[in-house]
């Protein structure tokens, strides 16, 4: 089983490289960044399933079920 995770004003994603360290097998399911750059080191670096641009746009009602918000 693969803890679902998504993050908010994902930076340089810590938390997904924290993961990734200890070996905890997971999902990265979305990320939000506002940052340009900060968002194609994401993509190149995470690969999540989904990336956001705005966590002020969009709807969070639509948002995939995760089992950690960082």
């Amino acid at each position: 089983m693969k803890l679902r995770v998504g993050t908010d004003c994902s930076g340089i994603e810590a938390p997904i490289q924290a993961l990734r360290n200890l070996k905890i097998p997971f999902q990265h399911v979305f990320a939000c960044e506002k940052d340009k750059f900060a968002r194609e080191s994401i993509l190149a670096n995470y690969k999540p399933d989904i990336l956001y641009e705005d966590i002020t746009s969009r709807n969070h009602a639509e948002l995939p079920d995760i089992d950690l918000y960082v």
